[in-house]
């Protein structure tokens, strides 16, 4: 109920509180004995109610506790595991910039100091992977150039040999052919005149044969001339361009072949210069990263607040006994304090499964928090999209989470805290001056709600359609005239008239009779509502709630 604190999850149920109406009309209220209609059933005047117009509401009865809407986590910077060396007290309200939290950062510190070392070594092997390079550049060029320097060489001793050594040596070829054919004439002209002689006794045998063998000398000597210009134009020549142009070619290829190992070897030496410019880096990000955990060992607050303990949150929620503490150890990313800002709360509640689906945003909400002692009102902000467990108390029990915001503007919501246990009514409907009975008058039958009015000496069953329903009163919509009187208990088998459905009061209900004479519940028109809609009686009905006249049937029962 209300008002009382309960452990584990919340309890719902389908509460009613009556706005416009005085009492139960008619009966509920006297115990002498009446004559019901003046049939002879004698029953107590306590034991009937009459069928009149009301309004009521109908709320749903939650029980949660209370949050900030707003709240600032601090979780555990660390990437590793450590413990606690010092906490504020929980209660504190702290200033931004307070410490919240020192962790234990003794492990982070020794490997803060071997990095800073790694730093400087690595920073070593930059400068000489950097002074690498630079000589490397330096080697490129100068190979470079001596490989350009033996092209431009060989290629002025081609241009040289062809634009002045065969020139040359074509002058001096012809020239000599030239002069070996002029000296053969003029030796043989003497050899003639020397015969001519020798035949007048002028000149003696020795002088003629001297002119003989000069003008053969001069003959050989003329082809061997005239050998030499063939054997250089058709030999000498080709071989020796042959070897100039291969010269040429042999220090093109030595060129380019520089060039390709000098870039492998720049290439070599640039990469090992990344390698070494990155191992740096990551070395230098490592060591931020450790002396920015060193620095998060000490957590600050960040903007002032009430200090409330995560393990505190907890506890309120699933009754788990932990706190923190000096030497309490600690993970990656846990949750270790919450900073609320309480000048706007909500309150977490659940509600039953079967209840969810009449639960609307902006349903008007009322919240007591026994703790300060007063009411306050609220708004249904969301509800949640997943089902929860009732735990192990509970496993088969599914309820949802539904946030209702509190009024900030209320008087008291300064006093109140996150964790406060809470009780919360959710006002799901209202039934505006409607024909209704107490839901204790309704039973089932099959597919057919009834109420059991005086008829002579006994009761008997009247089909009724039901509309919107509560635990107190159920809406009238066909079956039932205002002012007749139902019976608010199941009767005994002598009190009772078992006779068979009457087909117009069937009817008069809304209900039809199938081929073999059963009894049909009214159709419903095709869903077109939201889910859990009673389309046939445009009230919210939770999906998968039993009918109100079987609760009042079961009530009875019991």
């Amino acid at each position: 109920m209300p008002g009382k604190r309960r452990t584990g999850r919340a309890i719902t149920k389908i509460v009613i509180i009556l706005a416009a109406v005085g009492g139960l009309g008619t009966g509920g209220v006297l115990l002498a004995r009446s004559t019901a209609g003046g049939s002879g059933v004698t029953v107590r005047e306590a034991e009937l109610g009459t069928a009149e117009r009301r309004t009521f509401q109908i709320l749903a009865s939650a029980s949660g506790d209370l949050q900030a809407r707003r709240q600032l986590e601090i979780k555990n910077p660390l990437e590793t595991g450590t413990r606690i060396v010092e906490i504020i007290p929980e209660g504190t309200v702290v200033t931004e910039g307070q410490l919240l939290v020192e962790l234990d950062a003794d492990d982070i510190s020794e490997r803060l100091r071997q990095e800073r070392l790694s730093v400087i070594a690595a920073q070593n092997d930059v400068d000489q992977a950097e002074g690498n390079y630079r000589i490397q550049v330096s080697e490129n060029d100068s190979r470079k150039r001596e490989a350009e320097l033996k092209v431009e060489l060989a290629q002025l001793a081609l241009d040289r040999w062809r634009e002045g050594e065969v020139a040359k040596r074509r002058e001096e070829l012809r020239i000599r052919a030239e002069k070996a054919s002029d000296e053969l004439v003029r030796l043989r002209d003497k050899l003639e005149r020397t015969e001519s002689l020798y035949a007048r006794d002028f000149k003696s045998k020795d002088e003629l044969d001297q002119d003989r063998i000069a003008a053969k000398e001069a003959a050989a000597n003329d082809v061997i001339a005239r050998l030499e210009v063939d054997i250089y134009e058709n030999y000498q020549y080709p071989e020796e361009e042959k070897t100039k142009v291969a010269d040429v070619e042999k220090a093109k290829a030595d060129l380019a072949q520089v060039l390709e190992q000098n870039e492998i070897n720049l290439k070599s030496r640039d990469a090992a210069r990344q390698t070494a410019q990155q191992q740096l880096e990551l070395r230098i990000e490592k060591r931020d990263e450790l002396e920015a955990d060193v620095s998060a060992a000490r957590i600050l607050a960040p903007r002032a607040g009430l200090v409330v303990y995560a393990t505190s949150v907890e506890a309120s929620r699933y009754g788990r006994g932990e706190t923190l503490e000096v030497g309490t150890d600690v993970w990656p990313n846990m949750t270790l304090i919450v900073l609320p800002d309480t000048t706007e709360m909500v309150a977490v509640v659940r509600v039953h499964e079967s209840l969810a689906g009449r639960v609307r945003e902006k349903q008007q909400v009322t919240v007591k928090v026994e703790a300060v002692g007063r009411t306050f009102n609220g708004t249904v902000e969301n509800i949640g999209v997943m089902a929860e467990t009732g735990g192990w108390r509970d496993p088969n029990r599914r309820e949802y989470s539904v946030r209702v915001i509190l009024d900030a503007n209320q008087p008291g919501t300064e006093l109140l805290k996150p964790a406060m246990r809470c009780d919360a009514q959710i006002i799901l409907d209202e039934a505006a001056n409607v024909l209704s009975v107490p839901i204790a008058a309704v039973f089932s039958d099959g597919p057919v709600q009834y109420v059991n009015i005086p008829s002579g000496a006994k009761f008997v069953r009247k089909p009724v359609r039901l509309g919107k329903l509560s635990d107190m009163f159920a809406q009238i919509v066909a079956g039932l005239d205002g002012g007749e009187r139902v019976l608010l208990r199941r009767p005994s088998v002598a009190e009772i008239d078992n006779a068979p459905w009457d087909p117009d009061a069937l009817k008069a209900a809304g209900y039809t009779l199938n081929d073999k004479g059963e009894p049909v519940a009214p159709a419903r028109p095709p869903m077109g509502g939201a889910p859990g809609q009673d389309q046939s009686q445009g009230q919210q009905r939770p999906q998968g709630e039993r009918p109100s006249g079987e609760r009042g049937e079961r009530r009875n029962r019991d």
